[in-house]
């Protein structure tokens, strides 16, 4: 889940599982598909074949978990930092982008002005 920066780039996390814990999923992907394999067509699932697949389904959930937790602390702290809240309005979030604009590149500049003007655009002012 990258975030996109203003600046056009993008700031990603690495890997969400730890090297054990990829070894671990691997091995439980493979494990699953052996038993599969070895199953017969109609055959019901055994207690095995759906333990491997409850473990495989808590270690992506894990992933995905860390994955939601490093944005949400990431957009918060973002939000912190142009002093924004849940319960800040467009005025406030023009007045908390046009400071953020001028703290970087100063009053005059033409990064500025497109933050005025995008802001303008839609009707905040």
């Amino acid at each position: 889940m990258p975030i996109a920066l203003s600046g056009g780039e993008t700031y990603e996390h690495g890997e969400w599982l730890t090297d054990k814990e990829k070894a671990r999923l691997l091995h439980l992907e493979q494990r699953a598909a052996q038993r599969t394999h070895h199953r017969k067509p109609g055959e019901p699932t055994s207690r095995r074949l759906h333990h491997t697949y409850d473990q495989i389904a808590g270690l992506r959930a894990k992933s995905r978990r860390r994955a939601s937790d490093w944005q949400h602390q990431t957009t918060t702290a973002a939000g912190r930092a142009l002093q924004m809240t849940s319960t800040t309005d467009y005025k406030g979030a023009r007045a908390a982008s046009l400071n953020a604009a001028r703290d970087l590149y100063g009053a005059g500049s033409a990064e500025y002005g497109a933050v005025a003007a995008a802001r303008s655009a839609v009707g905040v002012n």
